[in-house]
């Protein structure tokens, strides 16, 4: 199962892709919105997890051009912010769930399970059915009990849309951007009248159960038959779900990896801090943009770690921010408290769903079980890797240089090598 994981912050991307990858899943990370359009449009995922707020392209505007591109793959959208008006623009834009940040780990699992099952249900269907309403893809036909509905084009991509795509909610400004050019698209209105004809129609050639349902203040989606059949998935594709112990040892060993970072961001709301209110009331605003923007990270990232009342003081920051264009003494010295509080936090212990013993969980081995040689000009990588490996009884042999590998390879031929592109063709 193929995921393309789309996420600017580097903690909360290592975090997302050291999990999936640990639930057996093959995953191409993006940072940003132009590299992931490419990603998309090469290769074939079984889902798409796209955090709203990335750089190049935003991921409401990524996901309205891979929709409008045809891409049908479920696509899980990451947003810090908890409100109506980001959730349902992320909805209208075609995606297919949200998840809030900071989020829980073992729950986002479970929404993307959700989606990949639903995907593999719905993908490369050339007949949808409902019932004993049957959509016909190929020759664009549709049949009620084998008696054929005489629909405009218009009626027929509303139907297509909901049958193939049979757990999304579409509002009517989606579905007029999906089936209308620019430059004709009618009043919202006209979905009502061809929502209403649809109904009528069906009526007609003898159908008693109506197969769209509206969902008042959201728009329309196909309605959910009871009891509804399970999705049959392959066994080697099954997943068990992870284990809480070995969810706090993964985020307990890459807490250890970027806390410096974590520091050096909160560092810079102090200066931040500190500086405004030295030059008060002239601010720097390139400063504070740059201070929300760190905010926002934190905010997202922290409760991931097992901080979530630092993610809680991160948004308030970022608050402070959103809320004045330019700060008040009064904000500047809530900032200054926020800031010492999140610098305390951060000296805490992470809040873990389950005890962890000082002693590793991994199996050790002594002496080595073997030896491994890693070879990449990334040292950020190497260092992943490396911590991946070592608890598990391997020694670990980092090489940045390829010379390095040329020279210990003529003095001691692997037993097994092998490649990993950072863009896995599949």
């Amino acid at each position: 199962m193929n995921i393309l994981l789309v996420e600017d912050d580097l903690a909360t991307r290592t975090m997302l892709a050291e999990v999936l990858i640990d639930r057996h899943y093959q995953v191409d990370v993006a940072g940003d919105g132009r590299s992931a359009l490419e990603l998309a449009q090469e290769f074939v995922y079984d889902t798409i997890v796209l955090d709203i707020n990335i750089p190049e392209i935003d991921g409401i505007s990524l996901c309205k051009m891979l929709r409008a591109e045809g891409c049908q793959t479920p696509i899980l959208l990451l947003t810090a912010k908890d409100e109506i008006f980001d959730r349902v623009m992320g909805l209208d834009a075609g995606a297919d769930d949200y998840a809030i940040k900071p989020f829980n780990v073992q729950e986002l699992l479970a929404r993307i399970r959700a989606l990949v099952r639903r995907g593999k249900a719905t993908n490369d269907n050339t007949i949808a059915t409902w019932e004993r309403l049957q959509l016909n893809c190929l020759n664009r036909e549709v049949r009620y009990d084998d008696r054929l509905l005489r629909l405009t084009p218009k009626e027929y991509g509303i139907l297509e849309l909901l049958l193939l795509n049979p757990y999304r909610i579409f509002s009517r400004a989606t579905l007029i951007s999906r089936l209308w050019e620019l430059e004709t698209a009618p009043t919202e209105s006209v979905i009502n009248s061809h929502i209403k004809s649809i109904r009528q129609k069906l009526k007609t050639v003898g159908a008693t159960e109506d197969p769209i349902e509206t969902i008042y203040g959201f728009g329309y989606r196909l309605r959910q038959l009871e009891p509804v059949a399970p999705v049959e998935i392959a066994a080697n594709e099954v997943e068990v779900e992870i284990e809480p112990e070995v969810a706090d040892a993964l985020m307990l060993e890459l807490w250890t990896q970027f806390k410096d970072s974590f520091i050096e961001q909160i560092d810079l709301l102090a200066t931040t801090a500190r500086t405004h209110t030295a030059t008060f009331p002239n601010l720097d605003r390139e400063l504070g943009l740059n201070a929300r923007d760190v905010a926002h990270k934190l905010a997202g990232s922290l409760g991931v770690y097992g901080f979530p009342h630092g993610s809680v003081l991160a948004r308030q920051i970022e608050d402070l921010f959103n809320h004045h264009v330019d700060l008040t003494a009064t904000d500047l010295q809530l900032m200054t408290q926020l800031v010492s509080e999140l610098q305390r936090e951060i000296e805490r212990e992470p809040i873990l769903a389950c005890p962890i013993d000082p002693a590793p969980t991994s199996p050790k081995h002594d002496p080595p079980i073997g030896t491994i040689w890693l070879v990449d000009d990334d040292p950020a990588i190497l260092q992943q890797l490396s911590v991946a490996l070592s608890p598990w009884g391997w020694e670990v042999v980092p090489m940045v240089d390829p010379q390095q590998f040329w020279e210990r390879l003529s003095n001691t031929p692997p037993i097994r090598s092998f490649a990993i592109s950072k863009c896995q063709h599949r």
